[in-house]
């Protein structure tokens, strides 16, 4: 994590990784989600921000892209200087997230954030690959993403089996921090 990061609670935005630019993002949509009308709102400046009105039998979700950001999703309808719900530095990502929205939105689910098991599928990992990475059977990564009250020690094990990092932060009217986890074995 660079000290930016840190600093500000965002991904970086890796532009290796992305694979549109958002002048590519309505197509890319389209060919994941046939039927989708996409709604763009380009800046007037180079480095303004871009929204993506995306909606689809009834479903709609707005998207943001920023130089500085990335990708970022709204599980809500975003109101003025709110930050995205959840920020993407790849454009084939945010897709296959779009994907997951709008099939939740389909079946009558209430938006949430993700859960374990999204995360992986998100990913394209399986159950198999978490369980080799944690050295444990796939049943019991099964048991681990089905759980009522995970601990944070479990969560941070398939967060980095994943290849992520788990950060845990508190919200008040007036101040969002990050808060620090204790160094301790992951009880998996």
């Amino acid at each position: 994590m660079s000290v930016e990061q840190a600093r500000s609670g965002r991904p970086e935005h890796r532009r290796e990784a992305d694979v549109a630019t958002p002048i590519d993002f309505p197509a890319l949509v389209a060919e994941a989600l046939p039927g989708a009308a996409v709604n763009v709102d380009q800046p007037s400046r180079n480095d303004g921000e871009w929204w993506f009105d995306i909606k689809l039998d009834g479903a709609e979700t707005q998207v943001s892209w920023t130089s500085w950001r990335g990708y970022g999703v709204y599980l809500g309808e975003p109101g003025y200087g709110e930050r995205p719900s959840e920020t993407y530095g790849d454009a084939r990502l945010v897709v296959r997230r779009l994907q997951q929205i709008v099939g939740n939105r389909n079946s009558g689910a209430v938006l949430t954030p993700m859960g374990m098991g999204q995360v992986r599928r998100l990913l394209g990992r399986t159950q198999a690959d978490i369980a080799a990475a944690l050295h444990i059977g796939q049943a019991n990564v099964s048991r681990l993403e089905g759980r009522a009250n995970p601990t944070l020690g479990s969560i941070r094990a398939l967060i980095e089996a994943m290849g992520g990092q788990l950060e845990v932060r508190a919200k008040f009217p007036d101040l969002d921090i990050p808060i620090a986890l204790p160094d301790s074995e992951a009880d998996v």
